[in-house]
């Protein structure tokens, strides 16, 4: 059980710090389970990302910067990609196939649609490569949240950027 809660501190750190990187914002991270989650980071962007892959996004100026769009998709993929992976560098072998389930079908659905040929191994080397450069900022969230389960967005970020006092 302990194990259980300490993978899942490093998988949703993991998730965080990728987004805080690619300057993607949410709202909250948890390791509370709640449904069918051990935990999770409530993103701000998910609706529009969602909208822009169907192309039913309302923004006319997203249509004229399409480079603005692929950037919000690639830091939308890379930041779901990265929780699993940052489970795994942490605690190797404990991804469970269930765990995979809700950011799977999101992530297919994204890639599917916006690089269905190489998308999965661009995603998967880029999540890698932020993960590696910025472990220490994984590891810094995951302790923050094993002890106090929940963090607003903001309480996140100031533990990423070192703020004195931050998350206590």
């Amino acid at each position: 059980m302990e194990n259980d809660i300490k993978a899942t501190a490093y998988h949703e750190a993991g998730h965080a710090v990728v987004a805080h990187v690619c300057g993607r914002r949410f709202k909250s991270i948890t390791i509370e389970p709640k449904d069918n989650t051990a935990g999770s980071v409530k993103f701000y962007d998910k609706l529009a990302v969602l909208r822009i892959i169907d192309g039913t996004h309302p923004s006319d100026w997203l249509s004229l910067h399409k480079d603005e769009a692929e950037r919000i998709v690639d830091r939308h993929i890379f930041s779901a990609m990265a929780g699993h992976i940052a489970q795994e560098m942490a605690f190797p072998g404990s991804v469970e196939p269930w765990q995979w389930e809700n950011d799977r079908e999101d992530l297919l659905d994204i890639l599917i649609a916006s690089d269905p040929d190489s998308g999965w191994d661009r995603a998967k080397a880029e999540a890698e490569a932020l993960l590696s450069s910025n472990w220490h900022l994984v590891e810094r969230l995951a302790e923050a949240l094993l002890s106090r389960r929940t963090l607003t967005g903001k309480e996140a970020r100031a533990i990423l950027l070192g703020e004195p006092r931050a998350g206590r």
